[in-house]
């Protein structure tokens, strides 16, 4: 489910750069007023908020169905009979955690071949194995806690976004040492894996909350930027966009909900 750095990497990986969009489209073009770069942003970030808040609606929908309904919770889970807990994971079970993963690069590396319908359909088959992973979520912790895990989620990421929208300062620079920063976390998350220390696995629960905090601004002024030159013309982008914000979304989530479990 981390697989967040492989949708960093999207600009780079496509060659895409918002500052020679122009360039790359031929010939001269007049620069559009600041009024017309506005209007093409606010419209782009309307349509990767859109499809971002559509994932996010379906994860929950999907997680709440495997989570309450048996028939669904057998394909992926095996349950005792005699006490109705989950004691093991099927093969679809296994499948499902990593499918994520594997359509997440399959949509960054491959986007430029991938009509607008199959990276549709693909976010929406991302979103829902995201849901399908999550069920047990709401068998390991109350609803309560997860309830306040999502609404204080929901809290950051509106105040760091509309940080990221209206900022002037060039976040670039701290996106890269957020991300390198990610990878330190990745490591260390592999190491506490063998050394089981809860008061490791507390300070990286803390580092990431700082480093998803800050990836929210600095994702959302990509997005300005990505509108402003291509406004609403490349819905392709607006996907792609969405799947990052979405990601981290999801990642902030699932680190609050760790840091809030550990107090009830």
């Amino acid at each position: 489910m981390n697989n967040y750095g492989n949708q960093n990497n999207w600009n780079q990986n496509n060659n895409w750069n918002p500052s020679n969009w122009n360039n790359n489209q031929g010939g001269a073009h007049t620069a559009p007023s600041a009024a017309v770069t506005s209007v093409k942003a606010k419209a782009f970030l309307s349509q990767v908020m859109g499809w971002m808040f559509g994932a996010l609606l379906l994860t929950a929908a999907v997680s709440w169905g495997f989570a309450n309904i048996p028939a669904l919770q057998n394909l992926i889970y095996t349950i005792d009979p005699a006490t109705g807990s989950i004691i093991g994971m099927k093969i679809l079970g296994w499948v499902v955690m990593f499918l994520p993963l594997v359509l997440g690069m399959v949509m960054t590396f491959a986007f430029e071949k991938l009509s607008f319908g199959v990276l549709v359909l693909l976010f929406c088959g991302y979103a829902t194995a995201i849901g399908m992973s999550l069920s047990v979520i709401a068998l390991a912790y109350a609803g309560a806690v997860i309830a306040k895990a999502f609404l204080i989620t929901a809290g950051v990421f509106g105040v760091m976004a509309f940080a990221g929208w209206v900022t002037k300062a060039d976040l670039s620079r701290l996106g890269t040492i957020l991300m390198i920063g990610f990878i330190g976390v990745v490591i260390a998350m592999l190491v506490n894996a063998f050394i089981g220390s809860s008061g490791f696995a507390f300070i990286i629960d803390i580092a990431c909350v700082v480093i998803f905090t800050g990836l929210i601004a600095y994702k959302v002024q990509q997005v300005k930027l990505v509108g402003e030159q291509v406004g609403t013309s490349q819905p392709k982008f607006a996907v792609i966009e969405a799947l990052g914000l979405y990601i981290t979304f999801i990642n902030l989530f699932l680190t609050i909900l760790r840091l809030l479990g550990r107090r009830e």
